[in-house]
This record gives C-alpha cells, sequence and structure tokens, in this order.
C-alpha cells in the first residue's frame, strides 16, 4: 500500500502542480519533484510515471522547467547504469538536450545516495546491480499489470453494443462504414489488455463470429484488417473458450499472409490467439495447422510460409510468459525442430532465414530439455546442410568472449578480409567451413580473452561472413528493407540520415546488453567499416554517431572485463 501511496503523491503533484497554469507553481512543482526524487531515490517511485513526468517536463516551455527535467532524466540513467529504459524518451528530445544530457551522466555516473528510505520499503535489499534492478523492475510491473486485470471487472459486449453503430453501419456496403462499425466493436471492448465475460446462456459470440468471419474476405484491406483485431479481441478477452470457433479458422488466417497489407494485422491477430486460444499442439496439428501452410506444395505463396515460420519463432520466443496455454514441451521442440530442418530446404530464401531464426530460437530457450530435444534433431544438418550447421552452432555459442583459435567467425585460414564483390575460391572455402565448424565443436570460450579481431585487423572476417553470422544471431531489424528501418540497408544507403539511423540502432543494440552483443563485435566492425569507407565519414551527424557506438563497444567489453 505505500508505493501506492506515494506513486498518487507524485499523480497529484503532476496533476495539481506540474500541469498548473501558473508558472511559478510548475516551477516549484517540478523543483519538489526533483527534491524527491534525490531525497527518496528513483527505486521508491514508480519508473514509467517518473519517465512520463520527465518527458513531460523537457517539453515545458520554461528553460527552467525542461532543465529540471532532463536532471531528473540523469537520475534515472545513473540508477539503472544505462539509457535504455529512456531510449524512446531520449529519442524526443532536441539534439541539445541530449547533449545536457549526456554530460550530467558522464559527470556523475553514481546514482545519488537516498537521504531517507520509506518505510514500505524496509526489509527490500540494497545495493543491487542494474540487471537485477531493471529484472526486478519488470518483474514488479507484471504483477501489478496481472492484480490490476484480476480486479478489472469483465466487460459485456452485448449490453454495450447496443448503444453503439455496429449493427447499423456493419450492414453498409461501403468500406469506410464497414471500418467505423468494427471500431466501434473493438472500442466496446474497453482498455486492453482485453478482459470480457466468459461464454454463457447469456453471452453467445457465435453470432459476433459468424459477423466477423466474412469481413476477413473483404476486397478492402482496412476492413480485413480491422476484423482481424477484433479476432484478437476476442481471443485476449475471452480466452480458452473461444477455441471452438477460432481453432477451425487457423487456416484462413495463415492464407492471410499472402496480402503484405494485412501481414502485420494477421500476425498480431495470431500473437493474441497463441496462449490465449491456441497451443502448441493446436498449431503443430498437421491436419490443417501450421504443417500444411509451410509445405510448398499446397502453399505456394512463400510470404505466407515465411510468416508462418515468424510467428511460430515468436511463440517459441514468448511461450510460458503469455496465456495459459502456451507452454513449450520437448515433445513440442522435437516437432518444430523437424519443420524448421524441413524449412532450410525451402526454395525461398527469406523462408530459409526465418527456419534458422526458429531453430536459434529452439537452441535459446532456457528450458534445457527443450534445447537437448531440439539438438538431437538438429544433429542430422552436419552431414546434410553444414552452411546451416555452422550458422545455428555459430548463434547458439555462449556469449562469453572467446579466444582468436575457438571464435566462430575467424576463418581457419585467418585471411584478409574480402571486398563486397570479390569471389572466394570454393575450394578453399569449402576447407575453411569444415575447420570452423570442427572449432566450434571442440572448443570452449575463454573467459579473459582479448575480443576477437580488435587487436589484428587482419583476424578479422570477411564481409561476407559477417554478414551470415550477424543474420544468424538475430538481430532486430538486421535484414529489414530500408523502408522499415532495416540496419544492413541503413548502412549500405547513400542516405547519411539512414547510414546515422543504423548506426544508432546498432548503439541502442550494445547500450541494451543483449546476451550475443560480445560475440558479435568484429562482424559489426567489418560491416561498419565496409559502408562509411573505412569510418571515413564527411557528414558530421554521422560521425558523431560513429563515436557513440564506438563508446557503446567499449562499454560493452568493459562490462564483460568486469564479469
Amino acid at each position: 500500500e505505500g508505493s501506492q501511496t506515494i506513486d498518487s503523491v507524485l499523480d497529484i503533484l503532476f496533476q495539481n502542480g506540474i500541469k498548473s497554469r501558473k508558472p511559478k507553481t510548475v516551477v516549484f512543482s517540478a523543483k519538489l519533484l526533483l527534491k524527491s526524487v534525490r531525497v527518496f531515490g528513483v527505486g521508491s517511485f514508480s519508473t514509467p510515471l517518473l519517465i512520463t513526468h520527465s518527458e513531460h517536463l523537457t517539453a515545458h516551455s520554461s528553460a527552467e522547467v525542461r532543465e529540471i527535467g532532463i536532471n531528473i532524466m540523469a537520475e534515472i540513467c545513473r540508477y539503472f547504469g544505462s539509457k535504455t529504459p529512456l531510449r524512446a524518451s531520449v529519442d524526443k528530445l532536441k539534439s541539445s538536450q541530449q547533449s545536457q544530457l549526456n554530460n550530467l551522466v558522464d559527470n556523475q555516473h553514481h546514482p545519488t545516495q537516498p537521504q531517507r528510505n520509506l518505510r514500505c520499503k524496509a526489509g527490500e535489499p540494497t545495493n543491487l546491480s542494474p540487471e537485477e534492478i531493471m529484472a526486478a523492475l519488470k518483474k514488479k510491473q507484471q504483477e501489478d499489470e496481472a492484480k490490476r486485470l484480476e480486479k478489472r471487472a469483465a466487460v459485456n459486449l452485448f449490453q454495450v453494443l447496443p448503444h453503439t453503430c455496429y449493427k447499423e453501419k456493419l450492414k453498409l456496403e461501403k468500406w469506410s462504414e464497414k471500418v467505423a462499425a468494427l471500431d466501434a466493436l473493438i472500442e466496446a471492448g474497453g482498455e486492453q489488455p482485453y478482459k470480457l465475460c466468459s461464454p454463457s446462456s447469456s453471452v453467445d459470440y457465435l453470432p459476433l463470429i459468424r459477423d466477423l468471419k466474412p469481413l476477413l474476405g473483404h476486397t478492402h484491406f482496412a476492413v480485413c484488417s480491422k476484423a482481424l483485431a477484433a479476432f484478437g479481441m476476442l481471443a485476449e478477452g475471452v480466452g480458452e473458450s473461444m477455441a471452438t470457433y477460432m481453432r477451425p479458422m487457423l487456416p484462413i488466417f495463415f492464407g492471410l499472409f499472402k496480402d503484405k497489407k494485412v501481414t502485420k494485422a494477421a500476425g498480431l491477430c495470431l500473437d493474441k490467439m497463441f496462449g490465449n486460444v491456441l497451443s502448441f499442439d493446436n498449431l503443430l496439428d498437421k491436419t490443417d495447422a501450421l504443417p500444411s501452410s509451410l509445405d510448398e506444395k499446397k502453399e505456394r505463396n512463400s510470404l505466407v510460409r515465411k510468416s508462418c515460420l515468424e510467428f511460430l519463432t515468436r511463440c517459441v520466443s514468448r511461450s510460458g510468459m503469455y496465456g495459459k496455454k502456451g507452454d513449450l514441451t520437448p515433445l513440442h521442440a522435437k516437432d518444430i525442430s523437424v519443420l524448421g530442418c524441413d524449412k532450410l530446404n525451402d526454395p525461398d530464401a527469406s523462408t530459409r532465414k526465418s527456419a534458422t531464426e526458429l531453430l536459434v530460437a529452439l537452441l535459446g530457450c532456457k528450458n534445457e530439455d527443450v534445447v537437448l530435444a531440439t539438438k538431437t534433431i538438429t544433429a542430422s544438418l552436419e552431414a546434410s546442410n553444414s552452411r546451416a550447421f555452422k550458422a545455428l552452432l555459430m548463434a547458439s555459442k555462449p556469449c562469453a568472449p572467446a579466444s582468436i583459435e575457438s571464435s566462430p567467425i575467424i576463418s581457419g585460414t585467418g585471411q584478409n578480409h574480402k571486398g563486397v564483390n570479390e569471389r572466394e575460391n570454393p575450394t578453399r572455402n569449402s576447407k575453411t567451413k569444415v575447420k570452423a565448424v570442427t572449432l566450434l565443436r571442440s572448443s570452449e570460450p575463454t573467459k579473459n580473452a582479448t575480443p576477437v579481431g580488435l587487436d589484428s585487423e587482419a583476424q578479422l572476417p570477411s564481409l561476407e561472413d559477417s554478414i551470415e553470422y550477424i543474420s544468424a544471431i538475430g538481430i532486430p531489424q538486421w535484414s529489414d528493407d530500408v523502408d522499415d528501418g532495416g540496419i544492413l540497408a541503413g548502412l549500405k544507403s547513400s542516405n547519411w540520415k539512414q547510414r546515422m539511423g543504423a548506426i544508432n540502432k546498432l548503439t541502442f543494440y550494445y547500450d541494451s546488453g543483449d546476451e550475443h552483443a560480445f560475440s558479435t563485435i568484429p562482424s559489426i566492425f567489418v560491416c561498419v567499416r565496409d559502408c562509411t569507407k573505412g569510418f571515413k565519414e564527411s557528414n558530421f551527424n554521422v560521425a558523431r554517431s560513429l563515436l557513440e557506438f564506438f563508446s557503446a563497444i567499449l562499454g560493452a567489453h568493459t562490462t564483460i572485463k568486469k564479469s
């Protein structure tokens, strides 16, 4: 109750003080908030609430209030030892404000020691590492959200819908009227995450399903997308009771992946179904589920096969963390591994890449039985598909720094890096791959080893090997199109803004402390070097991003060394 009380005080201070129309009241309230943060410590407050208030302060018309907001952001950064929790807020700041924040954090790295403690915080552990603080914060937020959802009353759609325009506008032919009807339906579901009444004698969802199902085949993508959003709302809000209606519709949902305009909406809908309505048993049913949609003889559209694999990868990553039906067992892992290994021979390159990412997700599971079950299937790839086997070994390698001899991204011959269009000797390349696989299977990472390739340029991997290795690791947005914020495409772009954006995303990746970050340094170094003409950027903004990128790499290296 204590933490709720102090959050309530913080909210009152924001509503009646910081949002006041009187300038003196705003300044006084902002100073009081900053003093409270310094006296009691960032950990005494709700971090999302503090971040929201600091964002409001940094956008204020008063320079004094904006400076206070920057100081509160600096306190949050010091507390977590990183800017990661504030990344979205920092991106909204002006360049001068970002520089001011950087200077404040650089001048004082350690968080301000609290002068007073709250009684509600008594007995809690102190002197935690930033990682432990982040984990504890995430766990607390999840618990608070679960408690809040449990206390919320379930919404009865059939009591709310008669007061909306849903029925009237759904009957009209114009697509925009149908979209308005579906918007009314989704709005009637209440706040997210949705919580709807379970089926009963007075609550029957079958007529609603019958209204929505034909809209999935509508000629306008907006109508189809909204219908998918409505299905997702029902899946999340009602849960397992909707399986009777939605399970037979799986082939329809998978088939919608072929339309690029509704691919995202279909993916979001299926994401909400998994764990709430669908389990792995449902998805892996050989009759009319994923196996049928992944068979190129039955499903000739490569976008459908690729999107289905991406959906299955997300299910593996979220198993046990979302819904009540998302548990992943070793038996499921074997079936999924068989599907993934089979799709490594798919005629479409993007589908093969998605299959690799699926197997990497399985090998990265925390459940050792799942990993062991996956390895029993993927072991056959060493003979049948050595290239994929090598990529999986590299991606599943522990993130501890490795010695030069055992590095998965250094060729066995130690050759110099080659240009993008330079061809390798096929014979020599095949020998190199065999040696690399042998080294991967036999060597163990050395704890205090030097970062691979940073001490001698001759030992760096080629650009082709670097791109292949990073693709296998699965850095977010690495292989996306340049219009979708793809990192590799952005690095190769002639537009300086796209290059800068790609470099900034890599900087964020190293700041976030990803488990594979350290092992990717040599490969990322090669990619950035080749795409920026040996780091000789004439544009000042790109050059500054490069400096921040190097700072992030050195920070990641220092963290590993200390551990």
